[in-house]
C-alpha cells in the first residue's frame, strides 16, 4: 500500500481525488483566459475555503477518508498561486525567500569595499545566476519519450500518476534567481549558495507557452535585462534592480516586430552609465515576417534599455539570391529553400567600438522548432555569417555576407557538415575602450604595450569567431573590419575554419575516464564533430581562451552503428591565433595541408585528430607567458590549444547548450575564474535536456572542475535541479526548463564593471 511522507498508510480514497486534477486544471486555463475581458474591472479572486468548496475538495462524504491537504494530488494552492500571477497584467510575481534579502543585506553591509570603484571584495561579492525558465509541459514529451514511458518497465506507474502535474501540466514561465555568492564577510560557507531563492513568474500577457531563450550574454552593473520568447514571439523588459526581485518594465507583443518573428539573442551596442533607460541593444528574429511566421527572411531589432523597440531592420529579402549578387555568392538554391534567402539570423555579436555587428544564420526556424513540423531535409539549416555595419544602431547597413567553409572530412552523412551557423563570439576592446587601429595594426597594437591592459596579458584583436551545430566547426575572422575582396561584399574568404569540436570529443579518450557522456567509451564516436551540437561559445576579457558547449549526439541518433558524440564544455587557448591576426598573418585552415613538421603533407584537420587522439589537455601550467612559445608537437601553426573538456553526464536527448562567463569576477589578467552552463535546447525538436545548471571553476591554467558545493538545495546533487515538484512559495508549481542566464549583482556590488569585458 502507498505511504504518506511520514510513513502511514493512504487509503484508497486518495485515487478518487485525481479526477479532479482535469478539473483544477479546466477551471485554471478558464479563468486565466478570461482575464483579458477582466482586465479593466476590479477583480475579485476566490478565497481558498472558498475555492476548495468550489472544486469539491471540501465537504464531500469521502473526504474523511483522507490524510488531510498533504495527500491530495495536487495542493489547492496552486491554483490560487497560478491565477494570481496570470492576472498581475505587466508585471512579474515574486517569490522570494524572505533570508534572501536578509543576507543580501547583511553582506551588503558587512563584505569590505576594496576593490576599485568601492566594489565589494570578490570573495564575498553578492552575486545571483538569473535563469529564463519555462514550464515544462505534455508537449514537451515526443514519441521517443512516449515510447521510454511505456517501454521501460523500471517506470513506477504510481510515480507517472504522482508526476503528471508537476511535469505535465501547462504552468507561467518564470525567471529563476539563484544565489551565487559562496562565503559570507568573515569567510564561512553562506549557507543560500546555490539556492534558488526567488521563481518570478510571469503574467498571461506572454507568459504562458512562451519557450524562453535567450537574453544578452551578459549584464553590466546597472543594465536591465531583456527577453525573448521562441515560440509566441513576445519580448520583454525588466529590471533587477532590487534583485532577488525582479520587476517588469516592459511586454512587446508580436505585432512590435511585424518584419519578423521568435526573437533570439540581444547584445548591447550602446552604454549610458548615468540611465541604462538609455542603454540600446540590437536582437535577432530569427524567423520571417509575421504573414510568413518561423519562415525567412527574418530581421533585426534595435530596443532601447528597457526593451521598447525602437527599429527594425529586415535581415533579408524574399528571392534574394535573385537580387542580390552577394547572397547568390554564399546560399545556392537548396540552401536558400524555400523563398530564395539564407537570412535567418540567431547568434548576434557587437563590437561598438569598430561599429561592428556580426550576425550567425541557423535555420529557417519553423522547419525546426514549430510543433509538429519537422524539418524534411538538411537544407533547412543555413550555412552563412553577415558583417553589419552600426555606426547608426537604429539602420544597421549589411557589409558583406560569408559562406563558411563545409567541412575539412568527408563524412557519409551529409548532414555532418557545418551547417546551422548558429553562435559567434567576439574578441573585446581593450580595458579603457580603446581600439587598435582602424582597420590597419598600428604600432601601439602590440601586446601588453598597454600597461592597464590586464598586466599585460590583454591581445588587441579586430576577430570575430562562429561555430556550426550540426558539423562542429568552429570558424575564425581575424579582422571583420578589413574590406572584402574586390569590394564584392563577400567575405567568404576571409572566414577559416580553425577548431573542431570532434578534436575535443577525441581528447577524452585519454583523460581517463571510465565511459564517455553517452555511457560508451571515450574516442569510439561515430564521425567526431559531426552534428555535435555545439552551441554557445565566448571568449575571455584578454581574448587569450575560447569557451564552448557542445550538447553531444545520443547513440543511434542518426543510423543504427551511430555510437554518438560526447556532451562537454571545453576551453581553448587561441593565443596565437588571435595575436598572429592582428599581425596580419593567418597560419591555421583545417582544409589546409600542413607545411612543415611532424605532420607536414597532410590535411591540417587530420593532424589536430592525431594530436587530439594522444594528448591528454593539461591546461597551461602556470599561466606563464612563456608557456605560450608555440610546440610543433601540440600546436600545428597558430591554430588553437586545447586547454581541458568538462564531461557533461546527460542521458536524455539534449546536453550543454547555453552558459554564461561570470563577468563579475575576471582575475587582474583577464581571465574569468567561473562560469555557468545548463542542460537543455529545445524539446519540441526532440533534442531535450535534464534541465540542470551548473557551476564550473575556471583555474588559472584553463582547467574547468565542477563546483561541487553548488548542489541543489532539496537533495543535495550536483548543480540545480529544475525537475522539482514544489518551489518556494509555489506549491506544485513542476518542472522548468532553463535556457539561457547571466549573473547579476545588487546596484552597489559590480560597479567595477567594465562594458567591454562583457559577451
Amino acid at each position: 500500500m502507498a505511504r504518506d511522507s511520514e510513513g502511514m498508510p493512504r487509503s484508497r480514497g486518495r485515487r478518487r481525488w485525481r479526477w479532479r486534477i482535469v478539473s483544477v486544471v479546466v477551471i485554471a486555463t478558464g479563468l486565466m483566459f478570461s482575464v483579458t475581458a477582466l482586465a479593466g474591472a476590479d477583480l475579485v479572486l476566490p478565497t481558498l475555503p472558498q475555492l476548495e468548496q468550489l472544486l469539491g475538495l471540501t465537504n464531500d462524504p469521502g473526504a474523511t477518508e483522507q490524510a488531510g491537504p498533504n495527500d491530495l494530488p495536487i495542493d489547492p494552492q496552486w491554483l490560487i498561486n497560478t491565477v494570481q500571477s496570470a492576472t498581475n497584467l505587466g508585471q512579474w510575481t515574486n517569490h522570494t525567500v524572505p533570508a534572501a534579502i536578509t543576507a543580501r543585506d547583511q553582506d551588503d553591509a558587512n563584505c569590505p569595499r576594496t576593490m576599485p570603484n568601492d566594489s565589494q571584495a570578490d570573495y564575498c561579492r553578492q552575486e545571483y545566476i538569473v535563469v529564463w525558465a519555462g514550464k515544462q509541459n505534455a508537449a514537451d514529451l515526443d514519441a521517443t519519450d512516449i515510447s521510454d514511458f511505456i517501454q521501460n518497465l523500471t517506470i513506477n506507474p504510481e510515480g507517472l500518476t504522482e508526476l503528471a502535474v508537476p511535469q505535465f501540466v501547462p504552468g507561467l514561465d518564470a525567471l529563476a534567481v539563484i544565489d551565487a555568492r559562496k562565503y559570507n564577510a568573515d569567510h564561512t560557507l553562506n549557507p543560500l549558495y546555490g539556492h534558488v531563492v526567488n521563481l518570478a513568474t510571469l503574467n498571461i500577457d506572454g507568459g504562458i507557452e512562451c519557450e524562453p531563450h535567450h537574453m544578452q550574454y551578459d549584464w553590466i552593473n546597472g543594465e536591465n535585462l531583456i527577453l525573448g520568447c521562441l515560440f509566441s514571439s513576445w519580448t520583454f523588459g525588466v529590471s533587477v534592480q532590487d534583485i532577488p526581485n525582479i520587476t517588469g518594465l516592459v511586454t512587446n507583443t508580436p505585432l512590435s516586430v511585424v518584419q519578423g518573428s521568435i526573437p533570439d539573442a540581444f547584445d548591447a551596442v550602446k552604454y549610458d552609465n548615468s540611465n541604462h533607460a538609455n542603454d540600446e541593444y540590437i536582437g535577432t528574429w530569427m524567423g520571417g515576417p509575421l504573414y510568413n511566421f518561423g519562415g525567412s527572411p527574418g530581421a533585426l531589432a534595435t530596443l532601447d534599455g528597457s526593451g521598447h523597440i525602437l527599429s527594425v531592420t529586415p535581415a533579408g529579402s524574399v528571392g534574394q539570391i535573385l537580387t542580390d549578387p552577394r547572397e547568390a555568392a554564399v546560399c545556392d538554391v537548396l540552401e536558400a529553400e524555400p523563398v530564395g534567402t539564407c537570412a535567418n539570423p540567431h547568434g548576434v555579436q557587437a563590437r561598438p567600438d569598430l561599429n561592428v555587428l556580426v550576425t550567425d544564420d541557423y535555420a529557417e526556424p519553423r522547419e525546426i522548432i514549430l510543433d509538429p513540423v519537422k524539418p524534411v531535409n538538411i537544407y533547412a539549416f543555413r550555412p552563412t555569417v553577415r558583417i553589419w555595419n552600426i555606426s547608426d544602431p537604429l539602420h544597421p547597413t549589411e557589409t558583406s555576407v560569408a559562406d563558411m567553409p563545409t567541412t575539412w572530412r568527408d563524412p557519409a552523412n551529409p548532414a555532418h557538415t557545418n551547417i546551422g551557423i548558429m553562435e559567434g563570439g567576439k574578441t573585446h576592446a581593450a580595458p579603457d575602450g580603446s581600439t587598435c587601429g582602424a582597420g590597419t595594426p598600428t604600432a601601439d597594437c602590440a601586446p601588453g604595450d598597454d600597461a592597464s591592459a590586464y598586466n599585460g596579458y590583454f591581445l588587441w584583436s579586430k576577430g570575430f569567431f562562429a561555430e556550426s551545430m550540426c558539423g562542429g566547426g568552429v570558424f575564425w575572422d581575424p579582422d571583420v573590419t578589413a574590406p572584402t575582396p574586390n569590394n564584392s561584399g563577400v567575405s567568404t574568404t576571409q572566414w577559416h575554419q580553425v577548431w573542431d569540436d570532434g578534436f575535443s570529443q577525441l581528447a577524452t579518450n585519454s583523460t581517463g575516464e571510465d565511459t564517455g557522456a553517452n555511457a560508451t567509451d571515450p574516442g569510439f564516436e561515430d564521425e567526431p564533430g559531426g552534428c555535435s551540437g555545439g552551441a554557445w561559445i565566448q571568449t575571455s576579457p584578454n581574448n587569450r581562451w575560447l569557451f564552448h558547449t557542445v550538447q553531444g549526439r545520443v547513440p543511434l541518433a542518426d543510423n543504427y552503428f551511430d555510437q554518438g558524440e560526447e556532451k562537454m564544455v571545453y576551453a581553448l587557448d587561441i593565443s596565437h591565433l588571435v595575436e598572429d591576426g592582428e599581425k596580419g598573418i593567418e597560419n591555421c585552415d583545417m582544409n589546409a595541408t600542413v607545411a612543415s613538421g611532424p605532420y607536414a603533407g597532410i590535411k591540417t584537420g587530420l593532424a589536430e585528430a592525431e594530436i587530439a587522439n594522444n594528448v591528454v589537455p593539461t591546461g597551461n601550467p602556470n599561466n606563464s607567458t612563456s608557456q605560450y612559445a608555440e610546440n610543433p608537437d601540440t600546436e600545428i601553426g597558430d591554430c588553437p590549444v586545447l586547454l581541458d573538456v568538462l564531461i557533461v553526464h546527460d542521458p536524455t536527448s539534449g546536453g550543454p547548450h547555453w552558459g554564461a562567463l561570470d563577468n563579475h569576477s575576471i582575475d587582474a589578467d583577464g581571465f574569468p575564474t567561473r562560469m555557468a552552463f545548463d542542460d537543455y535546447f529545445v524539446a519540441r525538436t526532440g533534442v531535450d535536456g535534464d534541465h540542470r545548471l551548473y557551476v564550473v571553476d575556471i583555474a588559472p591554467n584553463g582547467n574547468l572542475t565542477y563546483v561541487l558545493n553548488f548542489g541543489d538545495e532539496e537533495d543535495g546533487s550536483l548543480g540545480v535541479d529544475f525537475n522539482r515538484r514544489d518551489w518556494y512559495g509555489l506549491p506544485d508549481q513542476g518542472f522548468y526548463k532553463p535556457h539561457a542566464m547571466v549573473w547579476v549583482c545588487p546596484p552597489a556590488d559590480c560597479t567595477d564593471d567594465n562594458p567591454y569585458a562583457a559577451g
